[in-house]
């Protein structure tokens, strides 16, 4: 109560039909304007009345985002951030809760309006964003969202954007670390799948973002943040089709498998075949793994492959191969 608003439209040509309909709203209220194109009488007139409390609320353009500093506005509203930079909403933004009020930021998009993907990402982000100290922060998003200038040569703009800056900065950090000798070397993992597995073009259109999307997932330490990454994929695209589901159920199994001695996995239609460290296997062992009941395998057998020693399960009949694999997997644990 008793705090004054801003509300943002960056449309000088009906900036002034805005006021009108605000004005029609509040009449006990005084609403005016400002602009760049205002005469600077007219503007500095406008701006002491908001700054000494006579102005309830100012319609503006992004005039405001230079540093305007009113300690009393403890809210604003922006109309068409969509239309806005990621810099500029996170600059205006900052205009409000300079003092010891309680601020509050709304960005009203007017409906049917259809959001390009970089813009949803942009709004994503301020959204995300709201501690003290997110700059850093945001200046990363904004830096992958519009992609970053060539490391050498004369470019303004690169080619990172199509990599993606997390994925570019870590293939950059493991060069560097194998450079000067302080990479550790992480077991490889090899899974072969017999069926589709993928972002495909159909459910994510825009490249950067798919890209985006296999990196997040590749990079992923824990079964926690490949359900955070299945979730955002459902808020932002709907239910993912099967050859994603798949391709995240793959980065599952490359987690659980790090801490086993399971070399390598091949998953085909009909059966699933683990391969494991030779010194690892023995009777007690192959024991454990035969006697693992599963109602669906029809045949089960050890054969002596180079490197290791192969353990196939062969099903009846259609299987989830997933599940299957998971209860399998806690039998090799290291």
């Amino acid at each position: 109560m008793g705090g004054q608003v801003y509300f943002l439209h960056n449309k000088v040509e009906s900036i002034k039909y805005y006021t009108e309909k605000i004005q029609s709203f509040f009449p006990n209220e005084r609403v005016d304007f400002i602009h760049g194109q205002q005469s600077s009488k007219q503007l500095e007139k406008n701006l002491l009345g908001f700054f000494d409390g006579k102005i309830s609320v100012l319609v503006c353009s992004t005039i405001i985002e230079s540093g305007l500093d009113v300690s009393n506005a403890n809210c604003i509203i922006i109309n068409d951030p969509q239309n806005l930079g990621l810099s500029q909403l996170y600059q205006i933004r900052g205009r409000v809760g300079r003092g010891s009020r309680q601020a509050s930021c709304y960005l009203f998009i007017p409906k049917k309006t259809k959001l390009s993907e970089k813009a949803y990402r942009r709004l994503k982000t301020i959204e995300r964003h709201t501690s003290l100290g997110s700059g850093y922060s945001v200046a990363t998003n904004d830096l992958d969202i519009r992609g970053g200038g060539a490391v050498f040569g004369y470019k303004q703009s690169g080619q990172i954007s199509k990599v993606g800056l997390e994925h570019y900065n870590n293939l950059l950090k493991r060069s560097v670390a194998r450079k000067t000798g302080v990479l550790k070397e992480q077991k490889s993992i090899d899974i072969f799948f017999f069926g589709k597995s993928l972002i495909p073009i159909y459910y994510i259109l825009d490249e950067s973002d798919r890209l985006s999307f296999y990196t997040k997932i590749n990079k992923s330490l824990d079964n926690q943040s490949l359900s955070d990454i299945e979730n955002e994929l459902k808020d932002r695209y709907g239910k993912p089709p099967k050859e994603t589901i798949n391709y995240l159920n793959l980065a599952r199994l490359k987690i659980a498998i790090k801490s086993t001695f399971i070399l390598s996995l091949s998953i085909e239609k009909d059966s699933v075949e683990f391969v494991f460290l030779g010194e690892k296997i023995n009777n007690s062992f192959i024991n454990k793994a035969l006697a693992f009941e599963n109602s669906l395998i029809k045949d089960r057998k050890f054969k002596e492959k180079r490197g290791g020693v192969s353990f196939i399960n062969f099903f009846d009949r259609g299987f989830d191969w997933y599940e299957n694999i998971c209860k399998s997997i806690n039998l090799f644990r290291v």
